[in-house]
């Protein structure tokens, strides 16, 4: 009888800096006569799609954008200890990216719930000194939807409550209203 080998996709563990650069990376995991085994080689995502002119043009926007966004959250937590107003200001210009983030949504459901989860945690975060962890997931979160823009709704569920964890509030202002309306809750 033959061998049957097959190759799944297996989600990184940390979405930390895998030293190549913010494309993030793929990692396989290849299955043999039911053993399994993590193949240590990881891929680049821009290698993956090393030729972003075939890809659609809501793609190509969502890549434009997110590189854009990505240096202002680096020097929005590099300014925060020395320049709270250059942090903030920083901030301020990626609100605008991550609305026009938004019209992309069609790439799916998965990446349109984190961009909204996104500007909302900003949005609902203007008003508020910015905290380092804050930052640092807000980027971390943008750096993984980078990687991997056909993101699962699942996955994206997770991605709410990471931000939630840093007190972050990743819902549109007035939505446990809304939330409480719909539960029955606004009735008593």
């Amino acid at each position: 009888m033959g061998t049957a080998s097959t190759i799944n996709f297996v989600q990184r563990s940390s979405r930390t800096n895998t030293g190549l650069g913010d494309s993030g990376s793929v990692s396989f995991q290849r299955v043999e006569d039911g053993s399994s085994t993590t193949v240590a080689r990881k891929l680049p995502t821009d290698l993956l799609y090393n030729d972003w002119k075939h890809a659609s043009p809501t793609i190509r926007r969502a890549i434009e954008l997110m590189d854009q966004a990505i240096p202002l959250l680096r020097c929005a937590i590099s300014e925060l200890a020395k320049d709270p107003i250059a942090s903030d200001d920083a901030m301020n210009k990626v609100i605008p990216i991550l609305t026009e983030l938004f019209c992309c949504r069609q790439i799916g459901e998965g990446f349109a719930t984190v961009v909204n989860a996104l500007l909302c945690a900003v949005q609902n975060n203007a008003a508020n000194r910015w905290q380092t962890n804050q930052l640092e997931a807000t980027l971390a979160e943008l750096n993984h939807l980078r990687a991997e823009p056909f993101v699962k709704f699942d996955q994206a569920l997770d991605s709410i409550e990471k931000l939630e964890s840093v007190d972050l509030i990743p819902q549109p202002q007035g939505f446990n209203y809304l939330s409480d309306w719909l539960d029955g809750e606004s009735i008593r």
